[in-house]
């Protein structure tokens, strides 16, 4: 359920009630920084590995293909996990 005057939404699982709250737009452009040094470091990996790879194949190891362990979890998503999704 949303409540439109605090822009609230408000849902219950598992008997348990659960209020989402909004970012502040300051947090929002912090976290869309990221987001973007994030891809930009991905897609140079990803260059390199793709000339590496021509040069020598087998030389980039991808993440996904190294084990079936859960992915990491970092701590801005821990800290944005804390900040954005409270339980009463």
């Amino acid at each position: 359920m949303h409540n439109g005057l605090t822009n609230e939404t408000t849902f219950q699982h598992k008997e348990k009630k659960f209020v989402l709250h909004p970012l502040a737009p300051f947090k929002v452009f912090k976290d869309q920084i990221q987001m973007k040094k994030l891809r930009d470091d991905e897609r140079k990996e990803e260059s390199m590995c793709k000339e590496l790879g021509e040069q020598a194949p087998n030389a980039c190891i991808h993440e996904e293909g190294e084990s079936s362990a859960p992915p990491k979890v970092t701590q801005k998503e821990k800290n944005l996990s804390k900040e954005t999704l409270l339980c009463k």
